[in-house]
């Protein structure tokens, strides 16, 4: 896919700080948040931000609408470790981290580009389980679906049938013995007498 079809959500980026956050805009302009800004913000229009959950329980806000890129993440790399902050992702994602929290708002746009550009990858054998798995998240209302599933080449997502066989992930396992193997024999003297 043309890196260029990709679309990223039109949402300011947050990034939290000790006392605080930065904010960038959907237009690129900085703004520094006290904490109560942050309160206000995250209970505002949908955020690229990282860790969501996080900044709800730190800022006590019971609902953050966001396009979390931790979530993305696990979508994208499922099963590879990354610190759940811009820093970390930015470096699971082979980015330089940024050095301050303005750096870091700046970032996310790119790292939410990085990794729809990794789902976008031609060659991936996992695409279309990926594109049903997504539809069926986004459905339960994950926000980030409908860009994986423009990354992934289906904007319109999957059929009933293919977004039900995508869930039954067991069918496909290998067959494993319940038992582990006998253990090796082992030597033991035995008395003379």
């Amino acid at each position: 896919m043309d890196a260029t079809a990709l679309l990223l959500p039109d949402a300011d980026a947050l990034v939290l700080g000790a006392a605080g956050g930065v904010l960038l805009t959907s237009d690129g302009e900085l703004e520094r948040l006290d904490a109560a800004g942050v309160r206000r913000r995250l209970a505002g229009p949908p955020l690229l931000i990282v860790h969501g959950i996080g900044a709800m329980r730190r800022h006590a806000v019971e609902a953050v609408p966001c396009f979390d890129l931790l979530e993305l993440f696990a979508f994208t790399l499922p099963a590879r470790f990354c610190r759940p902050t811009p820093g970390g992702l930015a470096e699971a994602l082979g980015l330089a981290p940024a050095t301050d929290l303005e750096g870091a708002a700046v970032l996310l746009p790119r790292l939410a580009h990085r990794m729809l550009r990794i789902l976008a990858a031609p060659g991936r054998e996992e695409r279309s389980d990926a594109a049903a798995i997504a539809d069926v998240m986004g459905r339960a209302g994950w926000g980030g679906a409908p860009f994986v599933l423009r990354a992934l080449g289906l904007p319109d997502g999957v059929d009933e049938k293919r977004r039900r066989q995508a869930l039954l992930v067991w069918q496909r396992l290998p067959e494993w013995e319940a038992q582990g193997p006998r253990p090796p024999p082992t030597l033991k003297a035995v008395d003379p007498a």
